[in-house]
């Protein structure tokens, strides 16, 4: 139950930074 928590929030922050910076680039283009 732990990991499967832990390894959903790692995914979400992952997914998060990816988006921020697609954002950044987009921006930046």
């Amino acid at each position: 139950m732990m990991q499967a928590m832990m390894q959903a929030m790692m995914q979400a922050m992952m997914q998060a930074s990816n988006y921020k910076t697609v954002f950044t680039l987009s921006h930046h283009i």
